[in-house]
């Protein structure tokens, strides 16, 4: 068994199984990642205004999305998608981006953490992937439209 820690975030290998544990929350999580295929199989529930434009949110169903202050958030954006429903708030992504697409805001109630990173300037994305290749819990996905 293989593990790794990121800001009070283990990550552990158990053979192919990957795990996720929150310390904090004591939330476990297995073999999680975003839904590569959100765009097509999701459907637009809401919005939520960026700095230029407004994000889009994904979800599963109306049924799979409460909102800000609950525990169904969704998939948040379109070319820098993040799934809320996953995030643990590690920062990585907003630490490894270089022209700053990323910003916090509060998520109360959210089981995975009480803070998201948003992708609030989505569109000075220059797919860069940096913030993908670092979230531990694969919670990241850029799409080039």
């Amino acid at each position: 068994m293989n593990s790794e820690s990121s800001k009070g975030v283990y990550l552990i290998w158990a053979g192919m199984q990957k795990i996720l544990i929150t310390p904090l929350t004591g939330n476990l999580w297995y073999n999680m990642a975003i839904d590569e295929d959100y765009q097509e199989t999701f459907e637009k529930v809401d919005t939520y205004d960026g700095e230029s434009q407004p994000i889009q949110i994904w979800a599963k169903d109306q049924d799979s999305y409460s909102g800000i202050g609950t525990d169904k958030l969704g998939i948040w954006g379109t070319i820098v998608g993040v799934d809320f429903d996953l995030c643990v708030a590690d920062g990585a992504c907003i630490d490894a981006c270089p022209v700053e697409v990323f910003e916090w805001i509060d998520t109360p109630n959210s089981t995975a953490s009480d803070k998201k990173a948003i992708m609030i300037r989505e569109d000075e994305c220059i797919i860069c992937r940096a913030c993908e290749s670092v979230c531990p819990v694969e919670a990241v996905l850029i799409t080039e439209d």
